[in-house]
């Protein structure tokens, strides 16, 4: 299936562009539920141990990768990527989205030299702990050969609920309108990795002497970015796609519920790995 036509069709963004605070705050109350359902999942207070945390990053590890494809998306729609290449009609747009892909797709090391996506980062810190990253290795592998991606899940046997997760995320990166892939990005991804799992990572490495310093890095790198760079402008974005349109404000919310329900699917596949393991 092609992707919708009118994908690069969509409000004009400026410096002065208006934002509509009252259906902004109506979309956050809607989202707040899913929200608080995650803030208090059975994954937290979960990671107790070696076998506890890596099953729990063999499944998360795909969240952190697909997440790339959201913002690309919004790349390939919003901004003058094309060759030949034309000036940006929404520089607002290109300037957030383009800053999100630097520090998500060649962010500083830990050590401070040289650079690496938060995907490698979180790759390295599963290493760390003895996680398995095969399958998911075998997975990019087989997408930097020029598989299809729908192939190439199932040639990397891929646990089945990151597989479904995948496919979620994927069709909405490929198929959804602009303004349904930001509300996707912001509302169901970027404001749900909850800093309650820092404590978590500390007390492994404090008291299991397991080293977590790599996932430390990483929830530290991806939430800065978020609160420090990315978060309010997020929500502008999602504000001015959607403009005074109602319809689209509708879709923005039920693409960043369906997308809330996978993360919340995810989680409970992951408390019910941890408990297999042990």
């Amino acid at each position: 299936m092609e992707p919708p036509q009118t994908r690069a069709t969509h409000p004009k963004l400026g410096a002065i562009a208006p934002v509509n605070t009252e259906h902004l705050a109506r979309l956050r109350a809607a989202l707040d539920p899913f929200h608080q359902r995650l803030e208090h999942h059975a994954v937290f207070g979960r990671l107790v141990d070696e076998s506890s945390l890596r099953a729990f990053t063999e499944l998360h590890v795909y969240a952190v990768w697909d997440f790339m494809s959201l913002i690309k998306s919004l790349q390939g729609s919003l901004t003058g990527n094309l060759v030949p290449w034309v000036p940006s009609r929404d520089y607002e747009a290109t300037r957030l989205v383009n800053a999100i892909v630097l520090a998500e797709e060649c962010d500083r090391r830990q050590e401070g030299v040289g650079y690496a996506s938060h995907f490698q980062l979180y790759r390295e810190a599963m290493v760390r702990i003895g996680a398995k990253t095969a399958a998911v290795d075998q997975f990019v592998r087989e997408l930097q050969a020029g598989t299809r991606w729908q192939r190439a899940l199932q040639n990397a046997e891929i646990p089945v609920a990151a597989e479904r997760f995948i496919r979620h995320t994927l069709r909405t990166a490929e198929m959804a309108e602009p303004h349904q892939v930001a509300a996707a990005f912001l509302f169901g991804r970027e404001a749900v990795l909850s800093t309650r799992f820092r404590p978590d990572l500390e007390r492994l490495q404090r008291d299991r002497n397991i080293d977590t310093s790599g996932l430390l890095f990483y929830l530290e790198r991806h939430m800065e970015v978020n609160r420090h760079q990315h978060a309010s402008a997020s929500e502008r974005l999602v504000a001015v796609l959607c403009g005074e349109d109602d319809a689209r404000w509708r879709q923005a919310e039920k693409t960043a519920k369906d997308c809330l329900e996978e993360r919340l699917m995810l989680w409970d596949a992951v408390v019910k790995e941890i408990e297999t393991r042990r």
